[in-house]
């Protein structure tokens, strides 16, 4: 059940044998978890608290021994690998982070669990964590006390975040992190109403406008694509018409703000989603096969300079 987060708000709750939420994922070969994790008592017998399962095959999971310290079991065989020296304190919220790498022979620190920011556990190097099965790979997740059995405390889980470590950005632990599920408080918007193919939006002007590529002009060909333009959509309306002045209406209007040396503060960006339309234009003189496209708008330059 959904109930008690560690802010206040919602969490996840399990409080029977087996009881578990699994997320199928892509497969990867190296993962990092984090989830908030709380326990209302030490359980009998020892539980599986995180899972890592390709297919219907068990690889790695960490449990909670009935002592409060965790450990790593390698799910196939299931045998037991790393254990923690610290115990768990029930009762209370922990934030456990687990960077899980497959592999018949790991390096150091490739598969590590941490809690509340400190290393529980750093499974050796050289230890095979594949688990069951022939693939270096694990495609889902289990949150739960997954395929153990026995009684069980209620386990509650808050703030999870999953990484495949393929980026630059998210490769590694994140530390504690608080999950916010906001909810759309307005009907969305359709900003080009159009049947024909619309991709590749980027932002420009600083979020003033956005600019992307679409092919309701251009040649149609079913089997091999077709030709597309590049369209801007100005959300600022100030912005709209600085962009569509004359060359000789921009030079005037930039002589006159040489001479305004009044300090104005940055005006709050806010987005005007009425008459879209009026405000979209075709930036390409001629279609063409186009894969991408980007545009630096000079702050100086007026229409026809861009």
């Amino acid at each position: 059940m959904s109930a008690g987060g560690r802010y206040g708000g919602g969490s996840l709750r399990i409080s029977a044998a087996a009881a578990h939420l699994q997320k199928t994922l892509d497969a990867q070969s190296s993962w990092v978890v984090g989830v908030a994790f709380y326990v209302s008592g030490l359980p009998a017998t020892r539980q599986h608290i995180l899972h890592w399962i390709d297919g219907a095959t068990p690889k790695v999971n960490v449990q909670l021994n009935p002592d409060g310290t965790l450990q790593f079991y390698a799910s196939a065989t299931v045998s037991a690998l790393s254990a923690s020296s610290q115990v768990l304190t029930a009762g209370v919220w922990h934030y456990i982070e687990w960077l899980y790498t497959i592999s018949t022979a790991i390096c150091a620190a490739q598969c590590v669990l941490k809690v509340d920011g400190a290393t529980w556990i750093d499974q050796a190097s050289g230890t095979n964590t594949r688990g069951g099965g022939i693939n270096s790979t694990a495609n889902s997740l289990t949150v739960g006390a997954g395929i153990a059995a026995g009684g069980i405390p209620a386990y509650a889980y808050d703030d999870l975040y999953v990484a495949d470590r393929t980026g630059s950005v998210v490769s590694t632990f994140l530390g504690d992190s608080r999950i916010e599920a906001t909810s759309p408080t307005v009907d969305g918007t359709n900003l080009t109403w159009s049947g024909f193919n619309d991709e590749h939006p980027q932002w420009g002007l600083d979020g003033k406008m956005m600019y992307w590529l679409s092919n309701k002009q251009g040649l149609k060909n079913l089997s091999r694509g077709g030709q597309t333009d590049v369209f801007a959509m100005f959300f600022d309306p100030k912005a709209w018409d600085r962009f569509t002045l004359s060359k000789e209406d921009f030079d005037l209007k930039l002589e006159m703000e040489k001479k305004d040396t009044t300090k104005k503060p940055a005006s709050p960006l806010t987005f005007n989603l009425k008459n879209l339309e009026d405000r979209t234009q075709r930036l390409t003189s001629t279609s063409t096969m186009l894969s991408g496209a980007h545009i630096r708008i000079l702050a100086d330059r007026g229409r026809g300079r861009r």
